[in-house]
């Protein structure tokens, strides 16, 4: 099953084919879980969101443009418990973009953020994170597949976009060294 068919709804978000930046998604869930750190994961869709609450529905809670408003204040409550899960907000660009302060975390997973033709959505949700009372610093990891539509986008779009690690997915979910791959992983803000 793939997300078309989770979106169409014709597949349960627990049944879809894991795809490259879902694996790599999914190690990273389990890094933050295991150090008992609050992490944001955000993304353009909320098909991918759902379907990587679905998978970790205890670990994770979903704040989309889907969740009413009454329900917008309870995930952000149930997030910031420190001493207990869930540690990772599965947030939409859309959602998350204005009048939230997230400063609890301070890393963010942008998994479509390089292929927003505007960048300043992706700029907006970062800076949830990164702003008056956050006293750590924030690390930004944006994923990009090579030799996708990502890459294209991220060329069109942030040309000048410099990281400080060389870092992408390969096609497999492994992620490969080297200065032929890109991706954003470890900027600092």
């Amino acid at each position: 099953p793939q997300i078309s068919e989770v979106r169409s709804g014709s597949v349960a978000a627990a049944h879809a084919v894991q795809s490259t930046k879902e694996a790599y998604v999914q190690r990273t869930i389990n890094r933050y879980i295991a150090r008992k750190e609050h992490l944001i994961v955000t993304a353009e869709s909320s098909t991918f969101l759902n379907i990587v609450h679905a998978k970790n529905p205890h670990t994770t809670v979903l704040f989309t443009g889907d969740t009413s408003t009454l329900d917008r204040v309870q995930v952000l409550r149930k997030w910031r418990k420190a001493h207990t899960a869930p540690h990772v907000l599965l947030l939409s660009m859309k959602a998350g973009g204005v009048g939230l302060t997230l400063t609890e975390a301070r890393t963010i997973v942008c998994v479509d953020g390089l292929t927003q033709p505007n960048p300043a959505h992706r700029a907006q949700v970062i800076k949830r994170i990164h702003r008056m009372g956050q006293t750590r610093p924030v690390t930004v990891y944006d994923l990009c597949v090579v030799n996708t539509i990502d890459d294209v986008m991220r060329k069109v779009v942030h040309p000048f976009k410099t990281v400080k690690a060389n870092i992408a997915l390969g096609v497999r979910g492994t992620v490969r060294r080297g200065a032929q791959w890109w991706c954003g992983i470890g900027s600092r803000l």
